[in-house]
């Protein structure tokens, strides 16, 4: 009974405190959840999870190649992704915008600490300054989005095209 073992897992690794891999059995019961249409669980394991995530992301021990393969995991992603799925399903869009945009900020401060790490070649100075600009212009759109929530429909309606404009530029790379 996947269930039944997934819970296991998970409760193991809360009872244990296991973070290291104790944030992928609670993607996997997210997962099973997920997978099986029960979204509020889904919800409540995949935010478990990403607490580990994010809370380990600066204890990574191991020197700079470790950190990049934990940062790296394609499961990772896919945690962020379906959480943001998950949320939008159960008609939560302001937190599903929230996680989408954390996976986004942390894609963006992976790639601006690997270049500082190298920051004497002229290309990757160049990659930092870009990467520093996309950060400025998503936290602009974050504070359009919340002001914009904050107007009536009438508004809302005006400036709402300004807003959509400005999204490409952010995903350019």
């Amino acid at each position: 009974d996947a269930n039944r073992i997934l819970n296991e897992a998970a409760s193991i690794s809360r009872k244990y405190h296991i973070t290291s891999f104790g944030w992928e059995a609670l993607y996997e019961l997210g997962l099973f959840y997920y997978n099986n249409q029960k979204m509020d669980s889904a919800i409540i394991a995949f935010k478990e999870a990403v607490g580990i995530v994010e809370k380990n992301a600066g204890n990574v021990y191991g020197g700079e190649a470790a950190k990049k393969l934990y940062k790296s995991s394609e499961k990772k992603v896919d945690l962020y992704n379906k959480l943001t799925s998950a949320l939008a399903n159960t008609g939560n869009a302001q937190d599903a915008f929230v996680y989408a945009n954390k996976k986004n900020e942390a894609a963006l401060k992976a790639l601006q600490g690997a270049a500082v790490a190298n920051g004497a070649d002229k290309d990757k100075s160049t990659a930092i300054t870009e990467a520093n600009n996309l950060l400025q212009q998503s936290a602009a759109i974050d504070k359009s989005i919340n002001d914009l929530d904050a107007k009536s429909d009438k508004e809302k309606a005006g400036q709402l095209p300004k807003l959509v404009l400005q999204i490409p530029n952010i995903y350019r790379l």
